[in-house]
């Protein structure tokens, strides 16, 4: 068993999961921000009318 070569490996894929999960958080999401654009306005309407 050559420990190099799966070490290697390892760091290879925590890297590659380390990119995915940066991509991710920084992946622009319309949908979830008009959401709560909304959520925003009509709950403060909420408040103004209660």
């Amino acid at each position: 068993m050559n420990y190099r070569n799966d070490l290697r490996l390892t760091d290879e894929i925590e890297r590659q999961l380390l990119t995915q999960a940066l991509e991710e958080q920084y992946r622009l999401r319309p949908f979830k921000a008009l959401k709560n654009l909304f959520m925003r306005l009509f709950g403060q309407q909420r408040r103004i009318n209660a």
